[in-house]
């Protein structure tokens, strides 16, 4: 249900966000290495983006999705800039494994690892009063993070866009459903076809290859993918072929992809971690997403009311998977939009 609460302080970044508004706050932007606290010898490059007339506002950590760009993705850069245009410090950390486009539980470590220190940059932000907002595969990840017990009690709220909820459920529609988008079922596949298919290295690197032409839009002579493929050996060029041009044969290899990640699945599903969500959620997906679909947040959604968290959920047809629809096209969907932002605003500016 919407409420004129969260329309009154959503509205302002998504009418920002939607280019509706020209008008920017002055912002200040720092590059710098976050240092682990726990590991001396590892650091994270980060991007802070301050407020310039406002000291120590509140401060969102934004965890950037699954893209070879990291946190110099515009798509992130222009969110982080919007939401620190509104008023908040906002954090992008960077992740290597992420940017090699690697599903992996050590990004869940990854992420608790950065809110523990955090506090090393207190001069900088507030480090006490956090908002988490992760995006799509990594909303999943991120959410998985936010429920430690050691960081929990640092989160005052938590936005999820695009997420996935049940790690087997998303698997098998990425790797199984013919109508999944690509570059979601390239990355399952680079990730496990090894697990199912002996010396498959340089499968893989064609598979990874593919991923990123996707995401550029590399086709024909740009193609990376196209001129690997041609180094193959006679078995990988058939699987490679097969894998686009048989259904049935797609379908089997996803089957067992699926069995031989059982046990990941249920430690990488946020659905198996609701019970320790403390702090308040919005959850926001796009309406007939095609990498994530929506099903997943509804899922989680309904487990949430079950337990009876604190949350809100709109479906939207102003989002398709990190990239916007022009806001004339859905007007209609405008207040479920701004009352999501707007929820995941108010929790976070709301005193303890």
């Amino acid at each position: 249900m919407v409420a004129i609460e969260n329309i009154f302080y959503g509205f302002p970044f998504v009418w920002k966000f939607a280019k509706a508004s020209s008008g920017k706050l002055p912002i200040s932007i720092i590059n710098d290495e976050l240092k682990s606290q726990s590991n001396r010898s590892k650091s994270y490059k980060t991007r802070f983006y301050i407020p310039s007339n406002n000291r120590l506002p509140k401060t969102i950590l934004l965890i950037h999705g699954m893209s070879v760009l990291g946190i110099e993705d515009n798509r992130l850069v222009e969110l982080a800039q919007n939401l620190c245009c509104s008023g908040f410090s906002v954090i992008t950390p960077e992740f290597e494994e992420l940017k090699h486009l690697k599903i992996q539980y050590d990004t869940i470590e990854n992420i608790i690892d950065v809110l523990k220190s955090l506090n090393l940059k207190s001069n900088l932000i507030d480090t006490e009063n956090i908002g988490f907002f992760s995006i799509s595969f990594t909303g999943g990840l991120g959410l998985i993070s936010a429920t430690d017990k050691d960081v929990s009690g640092l989160i005052r709220a938590i936005l999820v866009i695009g997420g996935y909820s049940d790690f087997s459920s998303t698997a098998c529609y990425v790797l199984e459903d013919k109508n999944s988008d690509e570059y979601g079922r390239l990355i399952f596949l680079y990730n496990f076809i090894d697990l199912v298919l002996e010396k498959s290295e340089n499968l893989k690197d064609v598979l990874y290859e593919s991923a990123v032409d996707n995401a550029f839009r590399r086709y024909g002579k740009d193609s990376v993918a196209n001129k690997l493929i041609q180094d193959l050996n006679i078995r990988d060029k058939e699987i490679y072929q097969k894998i686009w041009n048989q259904d049935d044969y797609s379908v089997n290899l996803g089957r067992e992809i699926f069995e031989s990640i059982s046990t990941l699945a249920q430690k990488m599903s946020p659905i198996e971690y609701v019970e320790r969500i403390n702090a308040p959620i919005s959850l926001l997906h796009g309406k007939d997403d095609r990498v994530i679909p929506e099903t997943e947040t509804i899922k989680l959604s309904e487990k949430m009311k079950k337990m009876k968290k604190e949350y809100v959920m709109e479906i939207t047809g102003l989002l398709s998977h990190g990239d916007r629809v022009p806001l004339y096209k859905q007007v209609a969907d405008l207040p479920g939009i701004t009352n999501a932002f707007g929820y995941f605003f108010k929790k976070l500016l709301q005193k303890r």
